[in-house]
């Protein structure tokens, strides 16, 4: 034996990987047509939609309802439905009544406590009165 070989006595070279036969390869048939991915369409009234519930959440009720009006009649035309728009429509609608019933309550309660400083304004004697929280009101 020679001491510059690096070959085994068994007649295999050293450090080489087993052989393994390559992969079966799948027959490929002519002229395969690729499926057809149709876009989906966008829905144009979907951004209204979102503004106007955003809008309807931080009080710009009136502004909600129209945007959303507008938003699910493009969806509509579009054959498509939107549920921003819809919950839009809907928070719009609870802020406008909302809005009302605190205009008529707040209202209601500066007409009593006008009412009450006119009649004590008419039973004074000084001209003029002190109410509940300090405040002296000039009676004229």
């Amino acid at each position: 034996m020679n001491p510059n070989d690096q070959t085994p006595p068994n007649n295999e070279p050293v450090n080489t990987p087993p052989q393994t036969p390559p992969p079966a390869q799948q027959p490929v048939s002519p002229a395969q047509p690729s499926p057809i991915v149709t876009p989906v369409a966008e829905n144009p009234g979907k951004t209204l939609g979102i503004v106007s519930m955003i809008l309807s959440i931080i009080g710009l009720g009136l502004v909600g309802v129209i945007l959303a009006l507008i938003g699910m009649s493009k969806s509509k035309k579009a054959g498509q439905k939107n549920g921003f728009a819809l919950a839009g429509l809907i928070l719009g609608i609870l802020n406008i009544i909302a809005g009302i019933a605190v205009f008529v309550l707040v209202g209601y309660g500066g007409i009593q406590a006008a009412a009450e400083i006119a009649e004590a304004c008419a039973e004074s004697v000084t001209g003029s009165v002190a109410l509940s929280d300090g405040t002296v009101v000039a009676c004229e």
